[in-house]
């Protein structure tokens, strides 16, 4: 019983059915968008929970409403974070890492260095990079 309210949530929510089976991260990818409250972990996905989804809204929430602001969730790049991290994550940020030069995002050391590291290595400036990296991964949450 718990299953299938939790899949109608999710069918409901989404406007689409909860996929069955294993997926290609592709697969993934063109079920679900950027309202999607959901991971995808070795072919299968994860849909979080109602309750978590509350929880992580709830804070933004009671800060809005006492500080009158508009605040979202935005994600954040670092030049701490491994290029490899970031292109997993971010697929859409390949283009920004060619585009300043930075084009061995397959190479053995992407795993293990980190944008600063690589953008030194290459001459790029790190902030430049980083600034548009954060633009291209939130593209689009601040628009209406």
């Amino acid at each position: 019983m718990a299953t299938a309210v939790w899949e109608a949530a999710v069918t409901c929510e989404t406007g689409r059915p909860l996929p069955e089976g294993k997926l290609t991260f592709e697969e993934f990818l063109a079920w679900c968008d950027e309202d999607t409250w959901a991971e995808w972990v070795d072919g299968e996905v994860i849909v979080l929970t109602l309750p978590s989804c509350f929880l992580y809204k709830g804070p933004l929430t009671v800060y809005n409403d006492k500080h009158d602001e508009e605040v979202s969730p935005l994600a954040t790049i670092t030049k701490e974070m491994s290029i490899t991290e970031v292109v997993s994550k971010y697929p859409q940020t390949v283009p920004v890492f060619m585009e300043h030069g930075m084009g061995c995002l397959g190479c053995a050391a992407a795993r293990f260095e980190n944008i600063e590291q690589g953008a030194m290595a290459h001459g790029i400036d790190v902030a430049s990079l980083v600034a548009d990296l954060n633009k291209v991964v939130n593209k689009g949450a601040k628009e209406d």
